[in-house]
């Protein structure tokens, strides 16, 4: 026998009883197929997982995956759970980053707080984690605060789905999308100058089909205005001595307040609507800073936004 085919066959057969030992053993996770990932998924079942002041918790997760493509996920994730305290959500993401067959959604959850034994209570917000995993023919729904609240879930058909009732949804729309995957092209160092002098953020401005996107709170407060966000129905008011107005994630109009004209009120259209990118929330800069009367110019060769505001 030929001395190299030998050592070649040799080398093959030990790789793959390598191969089979380590999944036997649990050190390889085999890699689940996402290419048919797109459809309705719902729990097991209603499951008990852990007792809470003498309650029982119980969990119902729905998930809607309208596409995966180039290892991004997009669609719709329901929760309900109940213990001492009732929250859920319905949370709309697009463009999940899938790294491992694994996306990450920061959801806004509302909770069901009671005050007294007379059954009065309040709604409270608050964010949380879920990993998503997708596993072939199941999908592991977990929050990463705790393994309490993981959850199997598996592929049904519509019908299920919609019959599968989720009684408490709080609505908002996430766009997990990065800048760069949005940008125009080129570098992405966008500066933006109120009266000359430059508006610092956190959160880099970006540039979405043309329209220059920007975090709210760092213009609005360097223009003198205060913001108030409501969770519940993902609106932005901003509001100076003068002008009032409110924005929608997702929502192309904007309407505008003024209280130095006996409160009159204007409907005004965005070129695109507010959005949610990384978990901040970002408006077109132009259409805002245009509804507080300023003058906003583009200078292309340095990519400079230039506002002239006075209040």
């Amino acid at each position: 026998m030929n001395i190299s085919k030998y050592i070649f066959k040799r080398s093959v057969c030990a790789m793959l009883l390598s191969i089979i030992t380590c999944l036997m053993s649990g050190n390889i996770s085999a890699i689940a197929d996402t290419s048919d990932a797109a459809g309705y998924w719902v729990s097991e079942s209603t499951f008990t997982a852990l007792e809470f002041s003498g309650s029982v918790s119980k969990k119902l997760y729905k998930l809607q995956i309208d596409s995966v493509e180039n290892n991004r996920v997009s669609g719709v994730f329901y929760r309900n759970s109940t213990h001492f305290r009732d929250h859920g959500c319905k949370h709309t993401f697009v463009n999940a980053p899938l790294n491992n067959n694994s996306f990450t959604l920061k959801v806004t959850d509302v909770w069901t707080v009671p005050l007294s034994d007379d059954n009065s209570s309040s709604l409270t917000d608050d964010e949380r984690t879920f990993v998503i995993t997708l596993q072939g023919d199941t999908v592991n729904a977990r929050n990463s605060e705790g393994t309490y609240s993981e959850n199997t879930l598996v592929k049904c058909n519509k019908q299920k789905f919609n019959s599968t009732s989720i009684d408490q949804e709080n609505a908002d729309t996430v766009d997990y999308s990065d800048s760069y995957s949005h940008s125009s092209g080129g570098s992405n160092n966008i500066t933006v100058l109120l009266n000359g002098q430059t508006v610092k953020s956190d959160n880099t401005p970006v540039i979405i089909d043309g329209t220059t996107f920007v975090p709210v709170r760092p213009i609005s407060e360097a223009m003198g205005c205060n913001v108030y966000w409501q969770a519940s129905t993902q609106t932005i008011n901003i509001s100076s001595d003068k002008i009032i107005i409110a924005m929608q994630i997702g929502n192309s109009k904007i309407t505008r307040q003024s209280i130095s004209d006996n409160n009159n009120t204007d409907i005004l259209e965005c070129d695109m609507p507010p959005r949610i990118i990384n978990s901040s929330t970002y408006i077109p800069l132009r259409d805002m800073a245009e509804a507080f009367g300023a003058t906003v110019s583009w200078d292309s060769e340095t990519k400079t936004v230039n506002i002239y505001y006075v209040d």
